[in-house]
């Protein structure tokens, strides 16, 4: 099985860092995206983390029966699906975790070690990665949850995660919203409206057939949580009243978006409201579905 090298342009830009390891600064990200994503925005944990919890627990689950030395955190965020991989792990293992926010992998950092997890920071970007092409590592498991949305060239990334470890016994968990999730779909909508590139962002389903495309086995894991959301009839002066009264569902849109749907600009408030359309008898279901595919570029023994 060959691996292609996608995205010339990143193949370029990484060729050109110089071998001392002098790796660009990471891109600063604004202070406020991550809360929105990984903190309790407005007071709501609920549907959202509910969800990650458990695929998060099965595929440590399906993870432990490789024993990894090693867990590879890429765009590790706040070091929950790295925490749980070594939690059920059968054998000790420790985590290299990678982000270009310092917030959020210094938290990553404090949670593994207040679970009695060792583990490693690196502060960098997921684009130019501080590995070398092949890892001296027996079967490392490299995460990368909901981190191909933000890359400048996903397939690049990902043939150079899975080139890495593929003589190392190694697996790759990537984990993406599905195209039927309402987190998807609404997202989609507000960046539509934005004119932000790449408004679609990768899904689950387009990952899994590159995967099949360049011959990479794999497995799925998919977890599912549907929320009834009480929407009001009528206009979208309605939709923003009642989000200003519900700081539940305020920050779950929030989490959803990636930013605070009562602060957003008339055309994306008004994408939204359309996506959020009630149903005939009022209220609608709105449904997170993720999934994680866990791929094997080389052998497993």
């Amino acid at each position: 099985m060959e691996i292609p090298h996608d995205g010339s342009t990143c193949l370029e830009a990484e060729k050109n860092v110089k071998a001392s390891g002098d790796f660009p600064d990471p891109v600063p990200v604004s202070t406020g995206e991550w809360k929105y994503l990984y903190g309790r925005a407005f007071g709501v944990e609920g549907v959202m983390d509910r969800n990650h919890r458990q695929l998060f627990a099965d595929v440590g689950t399906d993870l432990a029966a490789i024993a990894p030395e090693a867990i590879i955190d890429l765009g590790c965020g706040n070091g929950r699906f790295s925490l749980a991989v070594s939690a059920r792990a059968s054998t000790p293992t420790i985590s290299l975790l990678l982000d270009k926010d310092r917030d959020l992998l210094s938290t990553a950092v404090a949670g593994h070690l207040a679970n009695g997890s060792r583990a490693w920071p690196l502060l960098a970007d997921v684009d130019f990665l501080p590995f070398p092409e092949t890892l001296e590592i027996r079967r490392p498991a490299v995460l990368l949850s909901h981190v191909l949305y933000y890359s400048r060239s996903w397939p690049y990334l990902l043939s150079r995660v899975l080139r890495m470890i593929e003589h190392s016994n190694g697996c790759c968990v990537i984990v993406t919203r599905t195209r039927r999730s309402d987190s998807y779909r609404l997202r989609r909508a507000v960046r539509s409206a934005q004119n932000q590139e790449n408004a679609a962002m990768v899904q689950s389903e387009v990952v899994a057939e590159w995967l099949t495309d360049h011959d990479v086995p794999f497995l799925s894991r998919m977890t599912r949580t549907d929320l009834p959301v009480p929407l009001p009839h009528g206009s979208e002066a309605a939709l923003r009243d009642l989000l200003f009264q519900d700081s539940e569902l305020r920050g779950l849109l929030a989490l959803v978006c990636h930013q605070d749907p009562c602060t957003m600009d008339v055309s994306s408030f008004t994408a939204l409201a359309r996506s959020l359309a009630p149903g005939p008898e009022g209220g609608t279901l709105l449904s997170f579905e993720n999934e994680a595919l866990i791929a094997w570029p080389g052998s497993v023994t």
